[in-house]
């Protein structure tokens, strides 16, 4: 059956399963193109467009070149940002994945493998809370806090960048993923 369902994703998405997130309202996996993907109700988490996205920025910024020892990922969903830093990017440090919904997370064990990146540690706690009492430093920081297309309001700030300056090391990189939005004006529309 699954064969099936995988030959029929390459046409269109096929809905595997769908849960109701402590955090995020709902968490659905799907198969598309062959490959679990992890969604909400309007976007993506992990292992689909988001993950093509990370995927051409860490390439444009070359993150191959770099050899980070201490990595953080606050926003860990299914670790589709591990993934590509362990098994794209090279990146053999150590990592810490932060989710705050245990949903996502057993989502993450079942469909997405990630008991198989050597030196994860996942930590289930809101991120703001982790990145206010963290002592540890860090010399690469991804954030991708999104609940569907908003980023929750404490994760804007000053306290919480606060928190990122202290944690990121004097040379850390840190990718922080917003989505903009470019409001255009149609013809008929007054400006």
């Amino acid at each position: 059956m699954l064969f099936l369902k995988k030959c029929l994703s390459y046409l269109i998405p096929v809905k595997i399963e769908t849960r109701r997130g402590e955090i995020t309202p709902v968490l659905e996996i799907a198969l598309v193109n062959g490959k679990y993907v992890l969604n909400g109700e309007r976007v993506n988490y992990s292992f689909g467009g988001l993950h093509e996205v990370f995927k051409r920025t860490f390439k444009k910024f070359r993150l191959e070149q770099y050899s980070f020892e201490n990595m953080l990922i606050l926003g860990f969903g299914a670790g589709s940002v591990a993934h590509l830093l362990r098994n794209e990017f090279n990146q053999q440090g150590a990592i810490t994945g932060v989710e705050n919904d245990a949903v996502m997370l057993d989502l993450a064990l079942e469909y997405f493998n990630t008991t198989t990146l050597p030196g994860l540690t996942l930590v289930q706690e809101d991120a703001a809370l982790f990145a206010e009492n963290s002592t540890a430093t860090y010399d690469l920081v991804v954030i991708d806090l999104f609940i569907e297309e908003h980023i929750p309001g404490q994760f804007q700030q000053p306290k919480f960048m606060q928190a990122l300056r202290r944690m990121l090391r004097k040379d850390g990189v840190l990718f922080f993923n917003v989505i903009t939005e470019e409001k255009t004006n149609r013809a008929d529309e007054p400006a």
